[in-house]
């Protein structure tokens, strides 16, 4: 079956997802870091599916949140069928995986973030949501940066958060991120690669004058 419009639901990436579709290669790697019950990763399977491109979608999650409340109660009925207050985290994410029709496109890896980065070698596009902390939103980007594959997307939700903010601008800055208009961002890696090319250790400067001394 075809999702629902969730866009207002996954704000962070309904706000980017023509870029993901757009820049995301057909049996490319998805990977959403903190799935939650599945509602995103639901919207983007569907979306890429819709363009014609199917992807090796991977969730990671702990799932050691006890209660969910049916978020359509208070957004008019949208998806009225989503589990709603059970006490197992990862049975209202299987069922609404499976209710949404994206559950063969889906791997579920239920584990801690960070140590579920080690399972990968190269992804198309990474989506962090999974712990809003600062320096745990840290340490996930200086171990999935080198992992993003020429091409691909770095994807943050909670920017909108100062200290999370804080993080994204002092990695990548300006000129490399982009801010979505509900609280997210997201980052172009070969944007960042090409930055961090013409970046000089000697005076700090980008596009300086130190070529001489390199």
């Amino acid at each position: 079956m075809i999702a629902p419009d969730m866009s207002k639901v996954c704000y962070t990436i309904a706000d980017c997802i023509n870029v993901i579709v757009e820049k995301f290669p057909d049996n490319g790697i998805f990977v959403e870091s903190g799935t939650y019950i599945g509602n995103t990763a639901a919207f983007i399977v569907q979306a890429l599916l819709k363009a014609k491109k199917k992807p090796r979608f991977y969730t990671i999650d702990n799932f050691k949140f006890t209660t969910v409340v049916n978020r359509q109660k208070q957004i008019d009925s949208l998806i009225d069928k989503l589990a709603e207050e059970v006490e197992d985290g990862r049975r209202t994410y299987d069922y609404n995986i499976e209710y949404l029709g994206v559950k063969d496109y889906i791997t579920t890896i239920e584990e801690d973030a960070i140590r579920a980065i080690s399972k990968f070698q190269k992804v198309d596009c990474v989506f962090l949501d999974d712990n809003p902390n600062a320096q745990h939103i840290r340490q996930e980007l200086n171990l999935w940066i080198p992992k993003i594959a020429d091409g691909g997307l770095i994807i943050g939700d909670d920017y909108s958060d100062r200290s999370i903010g804080e993080v994204y601008n002092s990695i990548f800055g300006s000129n490399v991120l982009t801010k979505t208009k509900r609280g997210g961002c997201y980052i172009d890696i070969d944007k960042y690669r090409e930055y961090e090319r013409d970046f000089c250790q000697y005076c700090g400067s980008y596009h300086c004058y130190c070529e001489q001394i390199r």
